[in-house]
């Protein structure tokens, strides 16, 4: 699947059969009664199917990558700088994604924006197990653990980057297909009060579970402020008020908020 040094032969899996057997009981007899139209002991086998996003299917995306790159994109857009945005794409081939890290060390982007573009690409999960089951901490990389860090931005702080973390950034293609991997649901449904939902809801590209955050950030701004951070006397007005937010921001009340108000993030 990877063309890098730290990919060993896939592990078969198998699908798992659960036969579930009844026991014979003597009360029941042939023909007397609805029991005896079936007989529990021959009853189907129950096949447990794999789930994509899991080992069991070898951490295989749960959605297609046109539509995980659109939720990336979106998410860059608010925490990556501009000229970093390139990089937010789950760029799974070897050779391509080796370019993407070669020409943001040639590029006013750099690694500064590294954090954010991990963040945006983990969907605030914790994608270790995977990276840890495709070998990102193998003792042959001889970097330790330090890898998985890359695979969950929002619970491990990064840090300084290092010389040891070049072999982490050699593996980016990696990382990608662990973070798309973790992606599971993907709506499009449209429903909720209106001055609660996230602009991507409206904008009908795609969301997860991360638009709860925006409701909570609607719910925390009320009660501070009393007030909605939105405005319409239709849901129609409510919904380009939200959707503008993304590029005017938002106004906060001077009078309304004490200077502790920072410190909730």
């Amino acid at each position: 699947m990877f063309n890098t040094i730290i990919l060993l032969p896939l592990i078969n899996f198998f699908v798992i059969f659960t036969h579930f057997s009844i026991a014979e009981q003597d009360d029941i007899q042939p023909n007397n009664g609805p029991s005896s139209l079936r007989d529990l002991r021959r009853a189907p086998q129950r096949t447990e199917e794999p789930k994509c996003g899991t080992a069991d299917l070898s951490y295989q995306p749960c959605t297609s990558k046109t539509v995980a790159n659109k939720l990336f994109l979106a998410c860059c857009e608010q925490f990556v700088a501009p000229e970093c945005h390139f990089l937010c794409q789950y760029e799974t081939d070897h050779a391509a994604a080796k370019k993407l890290i070669l020409q943001s060390l040639n590029s006013r982007c750099g690694l500064k924006s590294l954090s954010g573009v991990l963040y945006c690409a983990s969907q605030n999960r914790n994608n270790q197990q995977c990276c840890q089951d495709l070998d990102l901490n193998s003792p042959q990389l001889l970097v330790g653990s330090r890898c998985l860090r890359m695979c969950d931005p929002g619970g491990s702080q990064l840090g300084r980057l290092t010389k040891d973390d070049a072999t982490c950034l050699y593996n980016w293609n990696v990382i990608m297909y662990c973070h798309h991997s973790g992606i599971r649901e993907i709506s499009y449904t449209l429903c909720g009060t209106p001055s609660y939902l996230a602009p991507e809801v409206f904008q009908r590209k795609g969301h997860n579970q991360s638009v709860d955050w925006c409701a909570l950030g609607v719910l925390i701004f009320e009660l501070m402020a009393g007030d909605q951070p939105f405005r319409g006397k239709t849901p129609e007005e409510i919904e380009e008020s939200i959707v503008n937010s993304k590029e005017n921001g938002l106004h906060f009340p001077r009078r309304t908020f004490s200077p502790n108000a920072k410190y909730v993030k």
